[in-house]
């Protein structure tokens, strides 16, 4: 990375804007601290403040950046593209003072206001119902700015989740679109690594990272987040997890398919899926297909519809 510019204006500016910038965090979620532009070839964004910790995405020079919170001196924690990690404050210029900028978000309120005037006094423009998709072109002082028919309106950024553009049509998970509970944020977290796999190819016994069988994928999936599964999907249906009824289905549930009693007269099960949503599931199909999506729910000719045997939450 170049060496950053302007480092003694960085510093007056943090020192200057601090007082403005940083807000307490209310009932709904995280206030942001600011926003800041970078300044590096590439920058990397990390799992945590460290120099040693894993990268998770790059950011490009020039590239505007939501901070969420100055986490220390040399680390800050934020978010771009939808993506939230931490940076290092040596490759970053215009702390808090980025006004012009793009980027989506979704209202995580059940309703929640849009304001002329950065704050609780200024008049209502509008109200915006939970999961309304809202395109941001600012920040100023915790409130993400956004157009309102050609006019500036702003909306606390504690009700708003940022998201990527390929994420913006997809309905927030959590009742009333409030935050995720840990549980399913993680879930969703494992559907999306999941989803990554598709097209990979099956080989009976496999179990990553270049092929898989069912179970194989289930158990390198869930693996990647710290879960030690067994390989075999009669083994994953008797020894993990909770029973869940087919109408409570949440992403991130086992779906076992294809029930048979051995010649011991044990229950077996011959396929393993991880549910994503509406009757969708992830799974290691066959030789044929390798890793694919399919539907669970098509009553008409659909094999998994038929020998749907139960699922299992692992979570």
């Amino acid at each position: 990375m170049k060496t950053a510019k302007k480092l003694a204006a960085v510093l007056i500016a943090v020192v200057i804007l601090c007082s403005m910038c940083l807000l307490t965090a209310s009932a709904e979620g995280s206030v942001v601290y600011g926003a800041a532009t970078v300044n590096a070839d590439v920058l990397n964004l990390r799992e945590a403040g460290g120099k040693d910790c894993r990268v998770i995405a790059t950011i490009p020079d020039d590239a505007v950046i939501v901070i969420d919170e100055k986490t220390s001196k040399e680390w800050f924690k934020v978010t771009y593209d939808g993506t939230t990690g931490y940076v290092s404050t040596d490759y970053l210029i215009e702390i808090c003072t980025a006004e012009d900028f793009k980027a989506i978000g979704k209202v995580t309120g059940d309703w929640v206001n849009v304001r002329a005037l950065p704050g609780p006094t200024g008049a209502i423009l509008k109200t915006l119902e939970g999961g309304t998709r809202i395109d941001i072109i600012g920040v100023n002082n915790g409130w993400y700015i956004l157009d309102v028919d050609g006019t500036r309106g702003y909306i606390r950024s504690d009700f708003v989740k940022l998201v990527s553009e390929k994420d913006a049509d997809k309905p927030l998970l959590g009742e009333g679109f409030k935050p995720l509970d840990p549980d399913a944020e993680l879930a969703q977290q494992i559907v999306d690594f999941a989803l990554q796999y598709v097209g990979y190819p099956y080989v009976y016994g496999a179990s990553g990272p270049y092929s898989f069988d069912c179970s194989g994928f289930v158990m390198y999936v869930y693996g990647q987040f710290g879960y030690e599964l067994y390989h075999g999907a009669t083994g994953l249906y008797n020894r993990y997890g909770t029973y869940v009824d087919r109408a409570d289905l949440q992403p991130g549930d086992l779906v076992f398919f294809y029930g048979f009693y051995d010649g011991d007269g044990d229950f077996c099960v011959n396929h393993v899926g991880i549910y994503i949503a509406d009757g969708q599931f992830v799974h290691a199909s066959n030789s044929s297909t390798g890793v694919i999506v399919s539907d669970m729910n098509s009553v008409y000719g659909s094999w998994y519809n038929d020998e749907y045997v139960g699922a299992k939450r692992i979570l």
